[in-house]
């Protein structure tokens, strides 16, 4: 053995990791290191092999560079970085002694190499039980940021985070929820916790990565991604939901904790069923996605299907695409009267729910199609909720997401005379004879009898139908109404108290 190598060694304050290539070392290291490289290096392997080449590899608090060389079998270029000039010392007496000329360490503080970066620099970087201590000295969102910084400049970065709960002095600066830290990069995922010799408490190892998702041990490029499910969301899922796309994949995330946490585990099972059934029917007028995996833990969900290709209709309509009206509702019509035939029923017909691809629409959010005949929101009728799709449809791009939705069941509003040639023959017919099935009878005699002018003669029932859904909606709104009044009340009922004490 090298003696400058052991002078070295015995030269720090604290042997973090175990000494590469010397197992013969009799040194007390303070950290168990090869679970957590075994965890990460099927990941090296992979991106390897999805970018064809060597990686660059970017190694934040590199200590006795335990991980800098294990990895770097993998790596064209390796850099290790760490502010005390006795582990850098060690890793490049380490570096001479293995001859790896494509490994470099370097003395700094970690801030500063952040800053200095440039994109595309590095592949993939770790930052192992680093960050508290950034947090500790600049801040929380400050730290965020150069995390962030680190996500938009490599392909994956992989962390160790030290969390509140171990009670040291560091914790004052951590958020309460570990991944808080991470929230704004595309896709991050637990790969497992570990135990350090500070405390009891474990540490979470993140994949984290806006162009990656890593998961059953597989490794997918992503497309685009999104927070929220469509343009006029409005934050409907308070930030617990992500979605992923590949070039022939679509992956969901549920978030299984936080106040929305039964809905999303109710609505992932719900995606799981309705795929599983729909792969056993014959449909000929739904295009029904693959389901490639799904998995859960207590902190999410997923669901990985094929991809259906397609733009959603409602960003057709906001760039004012040329849409052929009536053949969006037949094309709909007829897929919901076979889901009907089925005794199947999607809740949650509109314009965000449909795919366009060159002149065919498909229903999407299959999580939404169950035996249950209604929807999801005001009127509840699954059928009067139809009618409103087509004024949506009709008002296109100037649609506005509120609270409910526009009452409109007047069969004489329709842009379209076709369309409300069809919507007069609905409401000419009492609506418990109302059906999918019928509504594609209806739908190809107005195309064969299309009529400039209508003489309504509207049933009785419908007429108290209409009239029962409107008082639902008034009196829903002054619920809300008065809902809000009472939350203005608390707020400043606590301001009040907060100032009197």
């Amino acid at each position: 053995m090298n003696s400058d190598i052991q002078e070295l060694v015995q030269a720090l304050p604290e042997c973090y990791q175990p000494i590469y290539g010397h197992p013969e070392l009799v040194v007390s290291s303070s950290r168990n290191c090869d679970d957590r490289l075994s965890k990460i290096e099927n990941i090296f392997v992979l991106l390897k092999e999805k970018l064809g080449r060597p990686l660059r590899l970017l190694d934040l608090g590199c200590a006795q560079g335990f991980f800098s060389f294990n990895l770097a079998k993998h790596c064209s270029k390796v850099t290790g970085i760490d502010f005390l000039d006795k582990n850098i010392a060690l890793c490049n007496a380490l570096r001479d002694e293995q001859g790896s000329e494509h490994v470099t360490f370097k003395e700094d503080k970690i801030q500063n190499v952040i800053d200095a970066l440039q994109h595309d620099d590095y592949d993939i970087v770790l930052g192992f039980s680093v960050f508290h201590h950034i947090c500790d000295a600049d801040g929380y969102y400050p730290t965020k940021e150069k995390i962030n910084k680190l996500a938009n400049i490599a392909q994956i970065v992989l962390l160790e985070l030290a969390v509140k709960e171990e009670g040291l002095y560091w914790g004052r600066n951590l958020p309460d929820k570990p991944l808080e830290i991470v929230d704004d990069i595309g896709y991050f995922e637990i790969l497992g916790e570990y135990s350090t010799h500070l405390s009891e408490v474990n540490r979470p190892l993140l994949f984290t990565s806006s162009k990656y998702w890593y998961l059953n041990n597989e490794l997918e490029a992503v497309v685009s991604w999104m927070k929220q499910s469509h343009e006029y969301a409005s934050d409907v899922h308070q930030g617990s939901r992500r979605y992923y796309f590949s070039d022939t994949k679509f992956l969901k995330r549920y978030a299984l904790n936080g106040a929305l946490s039964q809905l999303n585990r109710n609505d992932y099972k719900s995606e799981i069923s309705s795929i599983n059934t729909l792969s056993t029917l014959k449909i000929s007028h739904l295009v029904v996605p693959e389901l490639l995996h799904h998995e859960s833990n207590a902190e999410r969900a997923i669901v990985v299907t094929s991809k259906i290709d397609g733009a959603r209709l409602s960003a057709c309509l906001e760039q004012r695409e040329a849409i052929d009206e009536f053949d969006v509702v037949k094309q709909l019509v007829m897929a919901l009267a076979e889901l009907e035939s089925h005794q199947l029923y999607h809740n949650d017909v509109r314009i965000w729910n449909i795919l366009k691809s060159d002149d065919q629409y498909n229903l999407i959010d299959f999580g939404a199609i169950s035996a249950k005949k209604t929807d999801v929101l005001w009127p509840y009728n699954n059928f009067l909720s139809f009618i409103i799709f087509i004024n949506e449809l009709n008002i296109g791009n100037n649609y506005q997401l509120v609270p409910s939705r526009t009452p409109m069941f007047s069969p004489f509003w329709a842009k379209t005379p076709k369309l409300a040639s069809f919507l007069s023959l609905i409401w000419s017919t009492g609506h418990k004879a109302w059906s999918f099935k019928l509504f594609v009878e209806l739908l190809n005699l107005s195309e064969v009898e299309e009529a400039m002018e209508f003489n309504v003669n509207i049933p009785a029932e419908n007429v108290a139908l209409w009239m029962f859904t409107t008082e639902t909606l008034i009196n829903e709104s002054r619920a809300r109404e008065f809902s809000n009044i009472l939350e203005k009340q608390n707020e400043i009922l606590n301001k009040v108290n907060r100032l009197a004490d």
